[in-house]
């Protein structure tokens, strides 16, 4: 039996590409990107997802800058509440957790904004 099981938080636990999405398409709205693909930013999910502005749309500069920072604002306030635990996650932790599995999250994000979003998730 397992002692110790580490989860990839986005795209695994939590659901979130619907904020990532958001965010995304406000910031190719303020830049004057024309975007009509908001799932173009599912495939970025658990990277650096801001450097699509790069690579799909060719941003360099000041203009990369600005677009990563309307992207980061927007996740802030409003698109890492637009997130759900996936379907069958809390069961899943639970069972492991009352197995005596240890349980750890590895994410590029910090732990405030970490602990916020497994709470908005119900984990």
């Amino acid at each position: 039996m397992y002692k110790l099981v580490i989860f990839d938080m986005d795209g695994t636990l939590l659901d979130t590409r619907e904020g990532m999405a958001n965010a995304y398409m406000f910031g190719c709205e303020k830049m004057g990107i024309a975007e009509n693909d908001p799932k173009a930013v599912y495939e970025y999910v658990g990277i650096n997802t801001s450097i699509i502005y790069k690579e799909r749309h060719g941003l360099e500069g000041d203009d990369f800058i600005k677009a990563v920072e309307i992207y980061h604002n927007y996740y802030e306030e409003k698109g890492m509440k637009e997130l759900q635990a996936y379907p069958g996650i809390e069961q899943l932790l639970g069972d492991m957790k009352q197995a005596g599995i240890q349980l750890a999250i590895a994410t590029a994000r910090g732990i405030g904004q970490t602990t916020e979003m497994l709470d908005i998730g119900g984990i």
